[in-house]
């Protein structure tokens, strides 16, 4: 399989008439922020999600219309409905704070797998559900873990980095 680099606003409309096609997406994961689930170089697939219902803990592409304007792979930890209007609110796995509230027009998919290192793990399967959801309660203590191993790696990395300077 060849790959094609995309960035920005071309990635967006290809992404977006794919699955609005009715096809997967499998595109190469960039970042940290999913930590560990999806690791920066991971190979994703994306599912549209279609009429199908999204819940808590799914992993979701969507578009977030911010200042950064890219599209974001993030789990979904909240959902709330008011007014007939059902919000999402996402976040990383490794990231403290929610990314805000979305609604379903701006998720453009849900991941169905994930390749590392040659094997597949899939995320749509009874067994993966159950995980994911024992996975959402020890969140919070991911983050932690986390946060002490970034700064573990900044310190060693840069004292090695003073040390072959001199």
């Amino acid at each position: 399989m060849s790959l094609i680099t995309l960035k920005g606003v071309d990635y967006e409309d290809i992404a977006n008439g794919v699955l609005q096609n009715g096809h997967n997406l499998r595109f190469r994961a960039h970042g940290r922020s999913m930590w560990p689930s999806i690791q920066d170089g991971d190979m994703v697939e994306i599912q549209p999600v279609g009429e199908k219902r999204i819940r808590k803990g799914d992993v979701v592409l969507f578009n977030p219309r911010t200042e950064c304007d890219n599209l974001i792979v993030h789990r979904v930890t909240k959902i709330r409905t008011e007014n007939e209007v059902t919000r999402y609110t996402t976040q990383g796995d490794a990231l403290y704070y929610p990314d805000g509230q979305i609604t379903r027009d701006k998720v453009l998919g849900r991941v169905v797998s994930i390749e590392r290192e040659g094997r597949l793990r899939r995320q749509n399967t009874p067994l993966a559900r159950v995980a994911t959801s024992t996975w959402v309660i020890f969140l919070p203590a991911v983050r932690i873990i986390y946060s002490l191993y970034s700064k573990v790696y900044q310190k060693f990395f840069k004292h090695n980095r003073e040390l072959t300077d001199t």
